[in-house]
């Protein structure tokens, strides 16, 4: 029979790697996020966030934030009224100077995005101009609440960017010339 203290030795023998290995690992991506964090904010001379979790990295400072992983969350609180694309968004990007967000968004094909592409436009932007390119596109619109709609999906990545912008001046020009 083992006694209590042996017991207790096996125990600690056993549990003590599992948990240094925990520890290691959190201790890395702290080590990793402080690193990070220094290095960003020597350089933009300003305080900065950086977090990991998940396989997702999200970033931090006075002028927005950013985000990237896999299936991070549509910001339909944000992009509204926006449909949400239901595809993997791989990115969030918020500039809080330019009151805008810009998603990305991996799309199977071209026919995808130009059929979101096409459910933006049944929302009432008007086209301001659409570059093309193969199967590759570039939207921007506007609508008369201000908001500006620029939709690009590039082929060779299967990505789709989607921004929106509030209160833009773009908007305002080009329905003064209307």
């Amino acid at each position: 029979m083992i006694s209590t203290k042996n017991l207790t030795l096996i125990i600690i023998v056993l549990i003590f790697p599992l948990f240094s290995i925990a520890c290691t690992e959190k201790a890395e991506e702290k080590i990793g996020n402080e690193i990070g964090e220094k290095v960003l904010e020597k350089t933009l001379d300003e305080d900065v966030d950086i977090d990991t979790k998940d396989k997702n990295v999200s970033v931090e400072n006075s002028d927005g934030s950013f985000e990237a992983g896999e299936n991070l969350e549509w910001p339909s609180d944000k992009m509204n009224p926006l449909p949400n694309p239901k595809k993997n968004i791989v990115s969030v990007s918020e500039l809080s100077e330019d009151n805008s967000i810009l998603v990305s968004a991996e799309f199977d094909d071209s026919k995808e995005a130009r059929e979101y592409l096409q459910d933006v436009k049944d929302l009432g932007y008007k086209q301001h101009s659409i570059e093309e390119n193969g199967e590759s596109f570039v939207y921007i619109g506007y609508k008369e609440d201000n908001t500006k709609v620029t939709i690009g999906y590039l082929d060779i990545y299967k990505t789709t960017q989607i921004s929106m912008t509030r209160d833009s001046d773009d908007a305002k020009e080009f329905f003064k010339g209307e």
